[in-house]
């Protein structure tokens, strides 16, 4: 309900209190961001909180909502949850891609390239993120017809992703790029990213998700996502706008430092994920299974 809230608000500060003069169209980016996973937000978390109202009348007052013992459905709650777990994805991921859209043309010296694409790839990323849930529940059984709806739905999402990486790469050529320690971690999430996504778009095809569904593999794509993305940014971000702030700048050789022993850490931890998920190795275990090929 805070959230919502909170949407509410910013929803209506960008809508009806912008500066004089400044239409939609001349919006920075990271507002344009905002103000897409607000509405992420408004559309989204009521599934959430209807879910778990749900569940607490399952277990508070003997409800048959989700337990299959008395004629609920287990399989209704994934679908709940992942109705609102998808969209979540980009609403922790949108802000982050607003900051790289601010980072990347101060430090190349240029304009953002496509401005109206990147903003126009976020809207139909928000609308492409309401159709896709269900590629979380490819091996659960849901049939050969709607596995296939669910696998073109999650391939059309990476193109408006794609859009946006190719901006952000368009607008660093030919620029006069300075590496200070917020366009190194930028430059850090476009790479970490970009192959998280990759990784991401193999789940859209469902006879390699059957494979690798809840496997280390998939903690891989998450990490590399959320993490090499997401925090990424926000060190570029924090990077950027910490001077700006406060009036102070932050050491930048020991911003380096960061970056460097950080991107190292990074790929070293979940880089190696990727090879012991596509060999067998499920997340959430206690213990190593004796797995082919191990000495």
């Amino acid at each position: 309900m805070g959230s919502i809230a909170a949407a509410i608000n910013l929803i209506v500060t960008i809508a009806g209190f912008r500066a004089i003069g400044l239409t939609i169209r001349r919006l920075p980016l990271f507002v344009w961001m905002v103000l897409v996973t607000q509405v992420l937000i408004l559309l989204d978390l009521p599934a959430l909180n209807a879910s778990l109202s749900m569940l607490l009348i399952d277990r508070l007052m003997n409800g048959d909502f989700f337990v299959t013992e008395t004629g609920g459905s287990a399989l209704l709650w994934q679908h709940f949850f992942w109705a609102f777990g998808h969209p979540e994805v980009y609403i922790v991921v949108l802000p982050a891609f607003g900051m790289i859209s601010e980072v990347i043309p101060v430090f190349s010296r240029k304009v953002i390239y496509g401005y109206e694409f990147v903003a126009a790839s976020t809207v139909a990323i928000a609308v492409l993120s309401f159709l896709v849930w269900a590629h979380h529940m490819f091996a659960v059984g849901l049939g050969h017809s709607i596995d296939v709806v669910f696998a073109i739905g999650s391939m059309l999402i990476a193109v408006p992703t794609g859009v946006k990486i190719f901006n952000w790469i368009a607008t660093m050529w030919g620029g006069s790029i300075r590496f200070t320690s917020s366009m190194l971690f930028a430059t850090g999430f476009l790479v970490m990213f970009t192959i998280g996504g990759l990784s991401g778009i193999s789940f859209a095809a469902f006879p390699i998700d059957w494979q690798v569904t809840d496997t280390y593999y998939l903690v891989a794509h998450l990490d590399y996502v959320l993490f090499g993305g997401t925090v990424f940014a926000i060190f570029a971000g924090v990077y950027y706008w910490f001077p700006k702030i406060s009036g102070r700048m932050l050491p930048g050789r020991l911003g380096k430092i960061h970056f460097w022993l950080m991107l190292m850490g990074f790929n070293m931890t979940f880089m190696v994920q990727h090879f012991m998920g596509l060999i067998g190795m499920p997340r959430r275990v206690f213990t190593y299974p004796d797995l082919p090929g191990r000495s």
